[in-house]
């Protein structure tokens, strides 16, 4: 499930929504603080036991009336749903796991979201998932090139991978990453930007040291060289 920080992070994509939807939505997390901005949220979950703990975590949160719960897979509703749902935004976390087996291949993922960009589409055009942060670069080039991804980070930890349809950043365009790191109520934010050829680069000095250990989200996203341009490194 999605950590607090992590889930009240997403939260602030997308200020003026009016209706998000959470599929796989587990215990809660990401759509209570949906609806804790004032969002209605339909949250979708094939677990009874994972709707039942996340109608009692909206209630102690006081949004119970901001969330719709159902129980049933994301198949099925997508289904129910084409042509008469349609929602400012989507949120998909996947299950990654096969009894004790974590799955490193996005075909493996229930659902699987390789085959539902469509489905998910036809609700609306900004479809973001969660994926295992170990996800390679081979795998992620199985989804569309118009796509766009954030590595997030919490403190010492990567957490996840979250991919975009559409970019909630604009500083972000087609095919980008970005890196976001969160450290209590902090949250940095590190996008692509262009950055000089080294051999145009005429303050061509000698390493004397480390600036600092890179944070894993920059050397996922690939950003390690924006970082050391930016800090004159």
């Amino acid at each position: 499930s999605t950590g607090e920080a992590i889930a009240k992070y997403k939260a602030t994509l997308y200020p003026n929504a009016k209706r998000i939807l959470v599929l796989c939505s587990g215990i809660g997390g990401e759509a209570i603080h949906f609806a804790l901005r004032g969002i209605a949220v339909v949250a979708i979950d094939n677990d009874p036991s994972m709707i039942a703990a996340a109608k009692w975590n909206a209630w102690v949160y006081g949004v119970e009336d901001k969330i719709t719960f159902l129980c049933t897979t994301v198949e099925d509703y997508l289904e129910a749903a084409n042509g008469k749902e349609k929602f400012d935004a989507i949120f998909v976390d996947p299950d990654r796991r096969s009894g004790e087996r974590r799955m490193i291949a996005l075909e493996d993922y229930s659902p699987n979201i390789l085959r539902l960009k469509t489905e998910l589409l036809a609700l609306s055009d900004r479809f973001h998932i969660k994926v295992s942060p170990m996800l390679s670069r081979e795998e992620l080039h199985k989804l569309p090139a118009t796509f766009s991804y954030a590595f997030i980070q919490e403190e010492e930890t990567l957490k996840e991978i979250l991919i975009h349809s559409k970019s909630p950043y604009k500083e972000l365009s087609e095919g980008q990453s970005a890196g976001i790191y969160i450290e209590n109520e902090d949250i940095k934010t590190f996008f692509p930007k262009k950055v000089p050829d080294a051999e145009n680069v005429e303050d061509s000095r000698e390493i004397e040291g480390y600036l600092c250990d890179p944070l894993s989200c920059l050397m996922r996203a690939g950003l390690i060289k924006e970082t050391a341009h930016h800090l004159h490194a």
